[in-house]
């Protein structure tokens, strides 16, 4: 798989997961990563081999080498919330793209932008760290309710 990361800082923890199965029958595989410091001042890209994730330590067979790529049923990027990690920041992941059992690697173009990216059209996803966060515009939505 590919995908281009953009970040406000370098070090930024995040994982990604990817999910086999259900229910019952479901595996979880994971890729652990941080914002590297290209990421900062503008897209850098990643590109990631089946090979590269692992079945979850807390599942059976954990560090088993994932091999199902035709059993995917989601992906996910994920962020720990722990006290003692560099988890704070906000980061922006773009055209992820999942790639045949070989292909050519990607390109990298350099993008000398000091902002944050434009929304248009369709926003890039702005995903706040720890996760945590994202239960805030629930809460908001709760609140603002009950005063009406």
């Amino acid at each position: 798989m590919s995908f281009r990361i953009r970040a406000e800082k370098a070090d930024i923890p995040y994982d990604i997961d990817i999910y086999t199965g259900v229910d019952d029958t479901r595996e979880t595989y994971l890729d652990s990563a941080s914002t590297p410091e290209d990421s900062v001042n503008g897209w850098a890209d990643v590109q990631l081999a089946w090979g590269d994730f692992h079945r979850a330590e807390w599942e059976a067979d954990p560090g088993t080498v994932f091999n199902k790529s035709d059993q995917i049923q989601e992906i996910a990027f994920g962020f720990s919330g722990l006290d003692s990690a560099n988890n704070a920041g906000t980061i922006w992941v773009d055209d992820v793209q999942l790639l045949g059992e070989q292909s050519a690697p990607v390109e990298s173009q350099p993008v000398e932008e000091t902002e944050a990216p434009q929304e248009q059209g369709n926003p890039t996803p702005r995903i706040p760290c720890p996760p945590a966060a994202a239960a805030l515009p629930l809460l908001l939505m709760v609140l603002i309710r009950r005063k009406k």
